[in-house]
């Protein structure tokens, strides 16, 4: 599920965000529902800083 709203949002999966989908799955149901909330105007490299990845 993750990597479908990935390839809606940014168009494609990259290594990156494949590496922070166990960090979603993580998420409690507020903080999932907040993200779904907030993805639609956030860039991908602030997804990658929220999440501990490294750019």
């Amino acid at each position: 599920m993750s990597q479908n709203l990935f390839l809606v949002r940014f168009g494609e999966v990259d290594s990156q965000l494949v590496a922070i989908i166990p960090w979603i799955t993580r998420l409690s149901s507020q903080e999932y529902a907040t993200l779904l909330l907030e993805l639609p105007n956030l860039p991908c490299d602030d997804l990658l800083v929220r999440s501990g990845s490294q750019n």
